[in-house]
């Protein structure tokens, strides 16, 4: 099977125009309506 490259970075990087860039950590308490923690299938599905 061949395998075919499509591109330096994934699908959903690519479609906001490229890996963004660095941010640093948050200073501080912060005050939130929806917090979700996680990237599985049920943060997905949450957001």
């Amino acid at each position: 099977m061949d395998v075919k490259k499509n591109g330096d970075v994934s699908f959903w990087y690519a479609d906001i125009g490229g890996v963004p860039g660095y941010r640093p950590p948050l200073q501080g308490d912060m005050l939130a309506d929806v917090c979700i923690v996680g990237a599985g299938y049920t943060g997905l599905w949450t957001a």
